[in-house]
């Protein structure tokens, strides 16, 4: 007679059966409990801005970051199964050196990913921040500070994206960073080359905010173009223009160019054409 105990030994595929229920129900758990999980971890790591956050509620935290933690509980999910199996026929070998099995590039995968979720994870703690931010600066009279925050938001993000980028190639990958960076050489000139243009508008926004020419809300006129200034962003401002198009103008352009700031007028100038036939009394 079969028993229940010895079906569960059963070895199929280099594995017992009762190893696949175990994966099966680590992923099902990891389905089901997902946005539990992820609520409770939002909510822990808002304890570290509750002081900062003000009257921005803990709520709109869990919003920006439930996306995020899922897909994290989700990849550390599967990463726990995948280790409780025993797959022999993925130790083959396919590189010499490196990365040098199938294992070994699963593996690496996972990692890669798993530093990606929590890279979105920060972009979103730093779209909160914005947030933040961004009611503080409401609060004000001043509008600087309006056009402040979404160039301090894009500012980190590129911070947080470089810092990623090193750190997968160091820790990851394990690639001699300090010694890359500082071998770039003539590689580095091109590169540095190729970006001359992103270097001028950011070079761009830092001059609008200490020149300060117009803040948001201001109606400015930049050549041809007229309208007001929604948005002045780590590249490029944001024109409403008169007939309600949505024009994005590099920084560049708005500090090379006369610009006529609309706003500032202390009076406005309006001219009338009457056109009075020949024949009309001088009683009219």
């Amino acid at each position: 007679m079969i028993s229940f105990g010895s079906i569960l030994d059963h070895t199929f595929f280099y594995n017992t059966l009762s190893t696949y229920l175990w994966v099966s129900g680590i992923v099902l758990a990891g389905l089901i409990f997902k946005r539990f999980a992820s609520k409770i971890l939002s909510r822990l790591l808002f304890r570290l801005f509750k002081r900062f956050a003000g009257e921005v509620k803990s709520e709109k935290f869990v919003e920006l970051l439930i996306a995020p933690t899922e897909w994290l509980v989700m990849l550390l999910t599967v990463y726990l199964a995948y280790s409780k199996l025993n797959l022999p026929f993925l130790n083959i070998t396919i590189l010499k050196k490196g990365i040098s099995t199938v294992d070994d590039l699963i593996g690496t995968g996972f990692h890669v990913a798993i530093v990606i979720s929590v890279t979105w994870m920060l972009y979103r703690m730093v779209d909160f921040l914005a947030l933040v931010l961004m009611y503080r600066a409401s609060l004000t009279e001043s509008k600087t500070d309006d056009q402040l925050v979404p160039f301090v938001k894009d500012s980190l993000k590129v911070l947080v994206s470089i810092f990623t980028m090193f750190f997968i190639m160091g820790a990851i990958f394990h690639v001699n960073v300090a010694a890359l960076v500082g071998g770039l050489g003539i590689g580095g000139l091109a590169i540095a080359l190729a970006g001359k243009e992103s270097l001028e508008n950011l070079l761009g926004s830092i001059t609008i905010f200490l020149d300060q020419p117009f803040v948001v809300g201001d109606l400015v006129k930049v050549g041809d173009l007229e309208g007001t200034v929604e948005k002045v962003g780590f590249r490029s401002t944001r024109i409403r223009t008169l007939e309600k198009s949505y024009v994005t103008l590099p920084n560049r352009e708005l500090v090379n160019k006369p610009l006529d700031n609309l706003s500032l007028r202390t009076s406005r100038r309006v001219k009338f054409f009457l056109s009075i036939p020949y024949h009309t009394s001088t009683s009219r």
